[in-house]
């Protein structure tokens, strides 16, 4: 185990872009680079079978496209038993930076997003996709790298099964009617809220030729709030 000390600024993607750095930079196994990578959340607890079962819906996700993809597995809230983090798909086609979770089956399923809470990627996978984008403060980067490897022909595969167990984190309060507007905005500036900077560099990216809508939009929900369950952000 190699421990990378960091000032505790870097929060989920910047940390995360680090840990693979380095491992990409100094791990080897019996001389060999590694095959595959882990992301793995310090507060999700994998299930005895979770290994075996990412490792084996890669290889046969793999054997069956004839390219590496990448896996992702569900985790579900210990206190509710519902899903928490996985995979997601678009909400609708017109809300493009809205997805739903997609409930885990028995078989393998294809999504466009993923939570960055339990996924395997093949070394093959980041040497094409390249690293997380450290550009994010915290969220949004694990969203990001699956529209990105997806772009570049790299499916992204929910694996079959509950994984995990993780609670689902209690969301940013910038669309609290209960909280003064000032404090919703201070929410939502927050890097656990819906920094601009990240945001307008993901609308940018990924929201198509009307980004500028996708952009502004969650932060008019600011001045109005209300009901919402939207991933990440709008």
């Amino acid at each position: 185990v190699k421990v990378v000390r960091a000032a505790g600024d870097l929060y989920w993607c910047r940390a995360m872009h680090r840990a693979v750095a380095e491992a990409r930079a100094g791990v080897t196994v019996a001389g060999r680079p590694p095959t595959h990578f882990l992301w793995l959340n310090d507060d999700t607890r994998l299930r005895p079978a979770a290994l075996s079962t990412l490792l084996h819906t890669a290889a046969e996700r793999q054997a069956a496209l004839g390219r590496p993809v990448i896996v992702v597995g569900t985790a579900t809230d210990p206190r509710t038993g519902r899903p928490s983090y996985g995979g997601g798909r678009l909400a609708s086609r017109w809300r493009r930076t809205s997805w739903r979770l997609v409930p885990p089956e028995a078989h393998p399923q294809e999504v466009e997003v993923m939570d960055g809470n339990v996924v395997l990627l093949p070394a093959d996978v980041i040497a094409q996709v390249g690293n997380l984008d450290a550009a994010f403060e915290h969220a949004m980067g694990d969203y990001d790298y699956a529209l990105r490897a997806r772009r570049r022909g790299v499916p992204v595969w929910l694996a079959p099964g509950v994984l995990a167990d993780c609670a689902n984190n209690p969301r940013s309060g910038f669309r609290d009617p209960a909280l003064s507007l000032q404090a919703r905005w201070r929410a939502a500036m927050d890097r656990k809220g819906l920094p601009w900077r990240s945001w307008l560099r993901f609308t940018r990216r990924h929201a198509g030729l009307g980004w500028p809508v996708f952009f502004v939009w969650p932060y008019l929900r600011v001045l109005w709030p209300g009901p919402g369950a939207s991933r990440p952000g709008g």
